[in-house]
């Protein structure tokens, strides 16, 4: 380092770069500037001045006035002999009290002088940069180093944090930025910025934590999500698929019996078993829908909103203009049920708050997104003070499914404004598009074991009274107890037989190559392969067969499916035995059934 001779000079260059130009002057005691003060007034005889204060003990400038009376040459004289040495002393003191970094170099980075802190902080001091390089010290990093020097040579007026190695081999957080003097030297301002790192250091820890928090309770509202739909599913399962399933093949039993008894009494207890047996299906499945409705779960997004459209008309007279696009559906169980249930409370808002007897709700796909937009044109409101309550006090509730579709990374966005609407928009990924077989689109996912009952596997009590000419029916359905309702119902029947049984749509079509059966009554919700792909497969090998479809389901638009599959009717499994019976005599003769998807 060069010596202290240097500092002077460089510190009055120093000086002059930021137009510190004004001379020291001497200051003046309170005397002088009261006797000054009384020099215009010439009614006032002259007075001697003051004597001057020792101007040796004072370190503090202060200006002159330049109308009052003039200097006195000695001390103008005085202050040209102490003007450099009192100015190198306090710009000496200046830059040692300041609480940063203050380091001047030259073109090549050499340190010429540096202040109290940079000593403080980093340990170096003048006595140990004589016989080492500071750089290299402070950047032991040589390509660190070499980046360092290149920053300090175009003194931009930027900040850019630097990690400086301390004489105690510590790491200490920098941030620097440069000057370039007029004489080619460079002074380099520097400050402490370890706090800050130390700050932004816990924030980033703070954060992360944070973001695994957030992503850990996504995931446990996902299970718990799955979870509830899984229960609720597994209810609606229970009592669609098991209770029933259990009423209908009781009923048909009932049928049975009543059609072998010829006491009217007996008769007559057995019709009102019936209409016990019938009333007892339609609460089951009263209860199924408001639970978890199995369209859900036994077709797409798309049959699924056309099931509520026509529930939203029924239940509170509200129409319902619905189109879904092609290809927009998913088979992400949540997201779909997600979608289902934050329509389902769009809608219901619409009917209490809206005003109006008609809705629109769209369905789009965009990207690896699902759009939906559900609008109106009644009331509207305000969301900013919805938005202060809480969203809806009861129900799913807007801000409810606000927070659950972020959960799936999705979005609601809200336009409305009183009297001028509502539109809602509703983004949701499309979740884990597996392929899945829409064959296994089903309600009954037991694992019982299933059969095929050829001809000659029937009970060998069978009364065997059917005519020559009897028709030769096929029975499909993965519920057993409903085979030997279906079964019993019709060996009382002298012009229907029962050749074969099979318990889903794959066995059905081998059967159907195998004994060439008449009609077939076939159930749709079947795994393996459902009763519309079946019927599809069937009709197309072997377009003779009749065939009848059978659902526990009041749904239209799986009527229409199975008939465009190539049914010739579509029964629920609640109606009336003779409508049953009606259907398979029809289908075989090739009349036109009319009493599809009723209970009769």
């Amino acid at each position: 380092m060069a010596g202290q001779s240097t500092i002077g000079g460089a510190l009055k260059k120093t000086l002059q770069d930021i137009d510190m130009d004004q001379q020291v002057q001497p200051p003046q005691s309170k005397n002088q500037v009261a006797w000054q003060e009384r020099q215009p007034d010439a009614s006032f005889p002259p007075s001697p001045a003051p004597p001057t204060e020792n101007l040796q003990t004072r370190s503090v400038t202060t200006e002159t006035f330049p109308d009052h009376t003039p200097k006195s040459p000695t001390s103008e004289t005085f202050c040209k002999s102490v003007e450099q040495p009192l100015q190198t002393e306090i710009l000496q003191t200046i830059i040692d009290r300041v609480p940063v970094m203050l380091v001047f170099y030259d073109t090549d980075t050499n340190a010429t002088f540096f202040n109290h802190e940079f000593k403080r902080l980093t340990g170096y001091s003048p006595q140990h940069t004589d016989d080492f390089d500071l750089m290299a010290a402070c950047y032991p990093n040589e390509v660190y180093r070499k980046e360092a020097c290149q920053f300090m040579h175009r003194a931009e007026p930027v900040w850019r944090d630097f990690e400086v190695t301390t004489r105690w081999n510590t790491t200490l957080h920098t941030a620097w930025t440069h000057v370039r003097l007029s004489d080619g030297f460079y002074m380099a301002i520097g400050i402490d910025v370890g706090q800050r790192k130390h700050l932004e250091s816990d924030l980033d820890q703070r954060t992360r934590l944070a973001e695994r928090r957030s992503e850990q309770l996504r995931d446990l509202w996902l299970d718990l999500a799955e979870n509830a739909q899984h229960q609720k599913r597994q209810l609606a399962l229970f009592l669609h698929e098991d209770l029933q399933q259990v009423l209908v093949a009781a009923r048909m039993h009932a049928e049975t019996v009543k059609a072998a008894s010829n006491d009217p009494s007996t008769k007559e207890g057995l019709t009102e078993l019936q209409n016990l047996l019938h009333q007892a299906v339609g609460a089951s499945r009263t209860c199924t829908c408001d639970i978890h409705p199995p369209v859900i779960y036994a077709g797409g997004l798309h049959d699924a909103l056309t099931w509520l459209t026509k529930k939203m008309l029924q239940q509170h007279g509200l129409h319902v203009e619905l189109h879904v696009q092609d290809q927009a559906n998913t088979n992400n169980e949540t997201v779909k049920n997600l979608l289902f249930n934050a329509i389902q409370e769009l809608l219901r808002n619409i009917v209490q708050h809206a005003g109006v007897t008609h809705a629109h709700v769209n369905v789009t796909r965009k990207n690896q997104q699902l759009h939906v937009e559900v609008c109106d044109q009644g009331n509207g409101f305000d969301p900013a003070h919805l938005k202060s309550k809480g969203g809806c006090a009861q129900g799913f509730g807007l801000f409810g499914i606000q927070e659950k579709l972020e959960f799936l990374n999705g979005q609601l966005e809200i336009n409305s404004s009183p009297g001028q609407g509502s539109r809602f928009v509703l983004r949701a990924p499309l979740g884990t598009l597996a392929d899945l077989d829409t064959n296994t689109s089903h309600l009954n996912q037991q694992n019982d074991p299933r059969h095929i009952s050829a001809p000659d596997t029937l009970p060998h009590n069978e009364p065997l009274k059917h005519t020559p000419q009897a028709i030769r029916v096929l029975l499909v359905d993965d519920h057993r107890i409903v085979l030997r309702g279906l079964e019993a119902l019709l060996r009382n029947e002298p012009d229907l037989r029962v050749v074969g049984q099979a318990s889903n749509g794959r066995e059905a079509l081998e059967l159907a190559r195998q004994i060439k059966p008449q009609v077939i009554l076939m159930d749709v919700a079947m795994p393996q392969m459902n009763g519309i792909e079946a019927t599809r497969a069937i009709k197309t090998e072997m377009p003779d067969i009749r065939i009848v479809g059978l659902s526990m389901f009041e749904d239209n638009e799986m009527g229409s499916q199975m008939r465009q599959a190539g049914a010739n009717a579509f029964l629920n499994k609640a109606g009336p035995t003779e409508a049953l019976l009606a259907a398979i005599r029809d289908a075989h003769n090739d009349l036109p059934h009319h009493q599809d998807q009723t209970d009769l």
